[in-house]
């Protein structure tokens, strides 16, 4: 059997260290579940070491509650799962609960730690894992280890994986250490410039010793190009086709506009309750609603939209499971999404569940960039960049809901597909083999052209009595020798 077969029949064994996993409910989580989930059909055998979560974390202050419970092994039908306890410092706690030391203490002892690399203390997951990782190495061989970024101190881990295994190590980011360096005029202050600087050094410094940087979008490979001589690939996020095929869409009789997942201070909302003010003024409660689904777990969000919106078509909520949030997603008739003008490359995980939908997707204001491109490509809605396109679209659907009680169904099947989380588990599998295939077929090469003492012979031969007398005796030495070819191979050579 010869090198490429041996590899083709294997089954790779891989590690996924990730901070978020379910039964965490925040969109950073579905991504290396979906690799946990699709990975066994791409003949990988797959381990997950994750954190415990309780599945009930709403805001980002549950996200930052600890949770002592002890390491816990878990069997999954298609993978295995290590649940380990959270670990910080303790003046970071300290810091937590008593305000008035933050004040005096909080930015020298946190630009300590960035001089240093720690950063994102308050989820410290190089902490909580190391001596876990170390041990899971020691005692299991694994092909290769995939790393998923965020929060950054999660690639320190890299430098474990290294020194406790030879398995290849895979980068992967959902994030950058700070997005908004995307932006098309990025002018931070100097704390941020600071700050930048410290997190791009120590990027540098990890992801030297990366295998494989995988990214979300190709805006992230231009930032971390100039930072790793490792390849670059893109592997998006996608849309959750299993649970989607497990769901219906359900008509309450109302028209329908959604947004699902969070809205952030940043993102610009001016469009949207502008228009929809205009829209409502001739509607009625018992004809339209507006179902603001997870926009609570950011109070000054909401609270922005309860003052400008008319109470009586709004409903809206905290974080919700990730099925019922593709229910209401499903159950929708408009979907919108607040594009991050002027930054390149930000597409949230909800935009992919969106255009799977096959409900309107509506983007205001488009960012001029890869979000405005996939949902024109996959014909799932448009973007609009003014009040007016905004109530002309939304006046538009409305009319076609009244007149025929429904909307026709969006997107071009074959186009969205592209963007399932199993065709992007599927790229990831394929690049992991890929990668696991050329080293091993890499130490094969190496293996068999290792120098032997003859091909020393030949080449002490050659240096010492030139290439026509090198010949002569390098044949003498095999026929009286009956030798293997492998000096036979040196022969064009002296």
């Amino acid at each position: 059997m010869d090198a490429d077969q041996e590899v083709s029949g294997m089954k790779y064994k891989v590690l996924i260290v990730c901070n978020y996993f379910p039964p965490c409910n925040g969109a950073p989580a579905w991504r290396p579940y979906s690799w946990a989930s699709d990975f066994h059909k791409h003949e990988l055998q797959v381990t997950v070491m994750t954190r415990h979560w309780t599945g009930t974390e709403n805001t980002w202050i549950d996200y930052l509650v600890p949770d002592k419970r002890p390491a816990e092994r878990v069997k999954n039908e298609n993978y295995d799962i290590l649940y380990l306890p959270t670990k910080r410092y303790w003046f970071n706690d300290f810091l937590t609960d008593h305000p008035w030391a933050r004040w005096i203490f909080g930015n020298p002892y946190f630009l300590i730690l960035a001089f240093l690399g720690r950063f994102n203390t308050e989820v410290d997951v190089y902490l909580s894992f190391k001596k876990q990782l170390e041990l899971e190495l020691k005692q299991h061989a694994y092909d290769a280890v995939l790393i998923s970024s965020p929060p950054s101190n999660v690639l320190e881990l890299i430098k474990v994986v290294r020194k406790h295994s030879k398995a290849l190590v895979i980068a992967d980011f959902r994030d950058l250490w700070n997005n908004l360096i995307l932006s098309e005029n990025y002018r931070p202050g100097l704390k941020q410039r600071v700050w930048d600087y410290f997190y791009a050094a120590y990027y540098k410094k990890w992801l030297k010793r990366a295998d494989l940087v995988t990214v979300i979008i190709e805006p992230f490979a231009e930032v971390l190009g100039k930072l790793t001589q490792a390849s670059i690939e893109v592997v998006y996020n996608g849309f959750e086709s299993t649970m989607f095929s497990r769901l219906k869409k359900q008509e309450s009789g109302r028209f329908i506009f959604s947004i699902v997942g969070s809205i952030y201070p940043e993102q610009d909302l001016t469009i949207l309750l502008d228009g929809l003010r205009d829209f409502l003024k001739d509607k009625s409660a018992d004809k339209v609603q507006l179902r603001f689904i997870g926009v609570s777990s950011l109070p000054k969000v909401a609270e922005m939209i309860r003052t400008s919106v008319p109470e009586e078509f709004l409903y809206i909520s905290g974080r919700v499971p990730k099925e019922e949030a593709l229910q209401e997603t499903l159950n929708a008739h408009v979907l919108f999404y607040s594009g991050w003008k002027g930054v390149r490359g930000m597409v949230s995980t909800k935009v992919f569940d969106y255009i799977a939908s096959g409900n309107f997707v509506l983007i205001a204001p488009g960012d001029g960039d890869v979000l405005d491109k996939i949902v024109k490509e996959c014909e799932s809605g448009c973007a609009v960049n003014s009040k007016e396109e905004f109530l002309k679209v939304i006046n538009e659907l409305y009319d076609e809901w009244s007149e025929n009680g429904s909307l026709r169904p969006r997107g071009n099947k074959e186009k969205v597909e592209k963007y399932s989380r199993e065709s992007q588990a599927e790229r990831m599998a394929s690049l992991i083999r890929n990668l696991v295939t050329e080293r091993s077929q890499k130490s094969f090469t190496e293996v068999t052209t290792k120098p032997s003492g003859l091909n020393m012979l030949a080449a002490f031969v050659r240096k010492t009595f030139g290439s026509g007398p090198g010949l002569f005796f390098c044949s003498f030495f095999m026929c009286v020798l009956n030798t293997d070819s492998m000096l036979f191979n040196q022969l064009p050579y002296l």
